[in-house]
């Protein structure tokens, strides 16, 4: 019955008004052909857009760890120098007191960077056992002699070249091997 109805209103229709009717088909179905194309482009633009901008976030962030380990490993070898003035001086209760940051700093650098160096544990230890010997010696004058002041000498060698091979005022730290 629905057939025979639709048959029966085309076959009265005009003939400019089905042929209108496929002109705004064809048209029609071209529309949603170049809406679809469109949308297609501007998909692969945002997802090329949101890599540029993931490719963006990773390089900051690798740039970021690398200047702070920079800063981190600087502020390290400023506390050294101090604590090298203050022993040098004979000012044991300020050259404990710099030690003892600079353990804390070298045992942080051990959890955070421990791809620069992997002796910093050991320095950490080291350093605070001078944290020891300098109150030792801040407490009893003469306990500070000069065969301790040797090894300390000796350590400071050894801390500052291994700090200068990670850090040098030319020495740029690395991404620490944080590879995509």
């Amino acid at each position: 019955m629905l057939r025979a109805v639709t048959l029966l209103v085309t076959s009265r229709l005009a003939p400019w008004f089905v042929d209108a009717a496929t002109v705004f088909g064809v048209a029609g179905t071209f529309a949603t052909l170049c809406g679809l194309y469109v949308t297609y482009r501007q998909a692969r633009e945002s997802r090329r857009a949101a890599d540029a901008a993931r490719d963006a976030a990773y390089t900051m962030d690798v740039e970021n760890k690398r200047r702070f380990a920079s800063f981190v490993l600087q502020q390290a070898r400023g506390m050294a120098k101090e604590a090298r003035v203050y022993c040098d001086s004979r000012n044991y209760q300020l050259a404990a007191v710099k030690v003892r940051d600079l353990a804390e700093t070298v045992a942080q650098i051990g959890t955070t960077f421990d791809h620069y160096l992997p002796r910093w544990k050991e320095f950490a230890d080291e350093l605070r056992a001078w944290d020891d010997t300098f109150l030792r010696a801040a407490k009893e004058p003469g306990k500070f002699s000069r065969t301790s002041e040797r090894k300390w000498l000796d350590f400071q060698r050894e801390f500052h070249s291994e700090l200068d091979a990670v850090a040098g005022p030319f020495v740029v730290p690395d991404s620490g091997g944080t590879d995509k």
